[in-house]
């Protein structure tokens, strides 16, 4: 018994350190694990540049911007082969978005899916970029 309340005490305090923003935690392989999160809406992303470090393993947590999440919008990042729709509004329910940071640089990162959206080629350009140093 006091094995499954130890066990139910770790599954909540894991649940519960991925709903909080901008957090690092160490993990198993000497890198950190970077928690981001991340709104979009129809002209830009905020925040507009995230920073992490060659190694880190990212969780970005998406959501779009409250009544545009049925626009199609996304996170794409080319190097990483990251292209992902976001069509919730629920910070308590984000589209999780996860990569290990294994290239330096400064990549960017734009709506991939707005296109798909009702605006087409016609939606504003909106971009971010990902620093990796």
């Amino acid at each position: 018994m006091a094995k499954l309340s130890i066990a139910l005490i770790l599954i909540t305090v894991i649940a519960l350190s991925g709903c909080v923003g901008g957090t690092t935690e160490k993990s198993a392989s000497d890198g950190s694990v970077k928690i981001i999160p991340l709104a979009i809406a129809h002209t830009g992303y905020s925040p507009s540049t995230i920073t992490v470090n060659k190694g880190d393993y990212v969780k970005i947590q998406a959501v779009a911007a409250v009544g545009t999440s049925t626009h199609a919008h996304g996170v794409t990042i080319d190097e990483y082969g990251i292209n992902k729709k976001v069509t919730t509004e629920d910070p308590a329910s984000p589209e999780v978005i996860e990569f290990l940071a294994d290239k330096a640089g400064t990549f960017k990162i734009y709506c991939g899916t707005c296109k798909e959206g009702i605006f087409g080629a016609e939606h504003p350009k909106i971009e971010a970029k990902l620093v990796v140093k």
